[in-house]
């Protein structure tokens, strides 16, 4: 899977290049996601994928670069925290918020960005849903490649009902965590990890339990 992976992933990221290139879109303000590690992510007992809005003022960068070291800046502690979490059915905040695990959880998953232009500290909704559309056919070959089975929509449920396919039935659905027959793969809508506090971490865990047949999934696939 990994042989695979960085070939077909070398030839995304060039498909992407071209693809703005006909748009008239500047290349150079590309910003790489996909798995942080893929060695420990296709290894690890549940792929977990984060998806958010954009990056802030990374042109050119890649994050598996950026957080090759560990988690930087409180939004990718977050985040990293998170990851363990949902790795681990959620044990005492205390022993998660540490280095070591944050390091650990953060580079077993993958994380992208809809919009891969870079931003501003501010994400405008608009901005990402036009770049989410435009880029669909693309962010969906992402999304295949990295093959998760959990999927984490942090604050951008509303393209990912259609760029996923999800059977919404009802507004309460997005609130509870599905299984997308056409991914094979649970999702979970919650917050932007940015300016995410200690409460949020139980209430990503209040959420997970909402679900019994998915609760039940995840402690089964604990790390």
């Amino acid at each position: 899977m990994q042989v695979d992976y960085y070939k077909n992933n070398v030839k995304l990221w060039e498909d992407w290049l071209n693809h703005y290139k006909t748009l008239e879109i500047n290349p150079l303000l590309i910003s790489k996601d996909g798995a942080l590690n893929p060695d420990k992510y296709f290894s690890s007992p549940i792929r977990i994928l984060f998806i958010l809005k954009d990056t802030n003022d990374y042109a050119g960068g890649d994050l598996a670069s950026l957080l090759k070291n560990g988690p930087v800046y409180q939004m990718w502690h977050v985040l990293a925290r998170w990851a363990s979490g949902l790795m681990r059915s959620f044990p005492a905040y205390e022993e998660i918020n540490n280095w070591e695990e944050m390091c650990e959880s953060l580079w077993s998953v993958s994380v992208i960005n809809l919009k891969k232009i870079t931003g501003k500290s501010t994400a405008q909704n608009r901005d990402i849903n036009v770049y989410a559309y435009r880029d669909r056919e693309l962010l969906r070959r992402q999304i295949e490649l990295l093959n998760p089975q959990l999927i984490v929509s942090c604050g951008v449920i509303d393209p990912l009902v259609w760029l996923l396919e999800l059977d919404i039935k009802s507004t309460y659905d997005i609130n509870f965590p599905v299984f997308s027959n056409v991914h094979q793969a649970w999702v979970l809508s919650f917050r932007h990890p940015a300016r995410a506090t200690r409460e949020h971490y139980e209430e990503l865990q209040t959420l997970s339990m909402k679900n019994e047949m998915f609760w039940e999934w995840l402690k089964h696939h604990k790390r």
